[in-house]
């Protein structure tokens, strides 16, 4: 059997608000860290209003085209 040393990354992701919004708002920050078990995302976000929120990370962070320049 042969084994491999896998690199594990630690990252910090900008979230932003930009739904109605002609400017982005930077709400908080996912941190983002590569785990032998998979990738772990821990949010640290704020200034939300109360409720159910959803996100989603682009590869090509872009907003424009509503998010498909993305």
């Amino acid at each position: 059997l042969l084994f491999s040393n896998v690199a594990f990354a630690d990252i910090q992701i900008k979230m932003y608000q930009v739904q109605n919004l002609k400017i982005p708002k930077i709400v908080g920050v996912i941190d983002a860290k590569d785990t032998q078990y998979g990738l772990l995302l821990r949010p640290n976000l704020y200034d939300l209003a109360p409720g159910i929120h959803g996100f989603h990370v682009h590869l090509t962070p872009s907003c424009l085209k509503e998010g498909m320049a993305a």
